[in-house]
């Protein structure tokens, strides 16, 4: 028999990034949920409103005080301890509420590893895990064709990396106004510019089916 997990989500608040909104959304946690806030000395302090909630929530928190005199130390205490934990195996999932993408390359390990990591900028964009639906030719076809002219037309390194945001941003948006907003998450300024303009004919066609 599978061993029970006790965590259902586990969240890792990097308080030196996200500061209190890091907690924005917990109203929806559970009681087999778990937060974790990390902090710093110099910046010590949670508002009353902010204690009130925690109070009242049913999950469990928990605090750690950060004092290592190195760059990134919250970064570094975060990603230990979640990797330690994983290898326990008993908690579903974990998210790092941060909106530092320095977090990412060890969170593709710990995904390589069989582990269910995300990042996310607060308690509240926590993914809602919707039944799996299998696609049909037509969607499957639109998919492949978006994915084929991202790859074909983007082929700067900054871009490239950014391959499955692009696509995925693609497929969600309802119009290039969502789309410009939604990948101003990867981009700014001229090469966010240059990405909308490359992206035109794709769009132009993209949204004009969906009205």
């Amino acid at each position: 028999m599978a061993k029970k997990r006790e965590i259902r989500n586990y969240y890792f608040i990097d308080s030196e990034n996200v500061h209190n909104y890091g907690t924005d959304g917990m109203e929806c946690l559970g009681e087999d949920d778990r937060v974790r806030i990390y902090y710093r000395a110099n910046a010590a302090y949670l508002n009353i409103e902010l204690h009130r909630k925690i109070y009242e929530s049913p999950a469990s928190f928990e605090y750690e005080r950060v004092d290592l005199d190195i760059k990134n130390a919250i970064d570094v205490k975060i990603v230990e301890y979640i990797s330690g934990h994983i290898a326990g195996g008993n908690a579903d999932k974990y998210f790092i509420v941060s909106n530092d993408n320095d977090y990412d390359k060890q969170i593709t390990a710990f995904c390589t590893r069989g582990a269910k990591v995300a990042r996310i900028s607060c308690i509240g964009e926590t993914p809602v895990e919707k039944p799996v639906r299998k696609r049909n030719a037509k969607e499957k076809k639109c998919d492949d064709s978006i994915r084929t002219f991202v790859e074909q037309n983007l082929k700067e390194k900054k871009y490239r990396q950014r391959t499955d945001d692009i696509v995925l941003s693609l497929k969600i948006c309802e119009d290039r106004g969502a789309l410009n907003n939604t990948l101003q998450k990867y981009f700014e300024g001229s090469d966010l510019k240059q990405l909308m303009k490359a992206l035109k004919p794709l769009t132009n066609e993209l949204y004009k089916k969906k009205k």
